[in-house]
């Protein structure tokens, strides 16, 4: 028994010695990739890489604000703008999970005061996955256009309300379901089909259904009137020029999908 011991304990000993080491080797094969692909790309951000409860690799590359040179750290925050959708999509399955959704169901099923020609021939479908057949929103079609013109309704003070308004009436540019065409405002309809259902604001229900169970406490929605400390700033280029221009400045409360950090 003793032997036998002995040998069930070296065997650990070994199993533990490997494991330790090959953890060793993941984490310098992917420090070395890492540090290779962001001095190659001019990379600006955090890397973190976790197996399981073990963090391999954490670390941040370039410069968070180029007027006053403040580099990225571990503890920059980001906006993370349409990455919001994917928390948007959550909120919905959990609904249908729960049985208080349908996803086969229409807009106007959810949203009976919608008006417009999408109300009664969109499914909660075909909006998560961008075949609704809508009117694309987003019309900026280059860089130049929108120093001329402006962004639209993204420099604009309107609450999610105000935009289900604005975009609801128009017309169907494809039968829905037959064409895949990304838009903003299939996500709109869907924070507002959240709130409805929930009874609750679009950020009340994010904090609730996946924020506070999963511990996400560094992250939320932003709001123009909040100043949130080590929040990077946002750049932009140009197709004739790969240099960084200062971001054209939006509303931070234009809609539901694009306003977390």
């Amino acid at each position: 028994m003793i032997c036998k011991m002995r040998s069930v304990l070296l065997l650990l000993l070994l199993l533990s010695f490997f494991i330790g080491y090959s953890i060793i080797g993941q984490e310098k094969e992917i420090d070395s990739f890492i540090e290779s692909y962001a001095k190659k790309n001019q990379f600006n951000g955090t890397v973190l890489v976790q197996k399981d409860s073990t963090i391999l690799c954490h670390k941040s590359f370039g410069i968070a604000d180029r007027r006053f040179n403040v580099p990225i750290t571990n503890e920059t925050v980001y906006k993370v703008a349409s990455i919001t959708k994917a928390f948007t999509s959550v909120l919905i399955l959990q609904l249908y999970d729960e049985g208080k959704l349908d996803l086969s169901e229409t807009i106007n099923t959810y949203l009976p005061d919608y008006k417009g020609e999408a109300g009664d021939k969109v499914t909660i479908h075909q909006l998560l996955n961008h075949t609704s057949g809508m009117r694309q929103i987003d019309t900026i079609s280059s860089l130049e256009n929108a120093f001329k013109y402006g962004l639209g309704y993204l420099q604009k003070p309107n609450a999610s309300d105000d935009l289900l308004r604005l975009f609801e009436q128009d017309s169907l540019v494809n039968e829905p379901g037959e064409k895949w065409s990304y838009n903003n405002f299939e996500y709109m309809v869907l924070g507002k089909i959240i709130e409805k259902l929930r009874n609750k604001t679009y950020e009340e229900v994010l904090h609730e259904k996946i924020l506070v169970p999963i511990k996400m406490m560094n992250t939320g929605v932003l709001h123009t009137e909040n100043i949130v400390d080590k929040l990077a700033s946002t750049y932009l280029s140009s197709n004739k020029s790969s240099n960084l221009m200062p971001d054209l400045p939006v509303y931070m409360e234009f809609g539901l999908e694009e306003r977390k950090i």
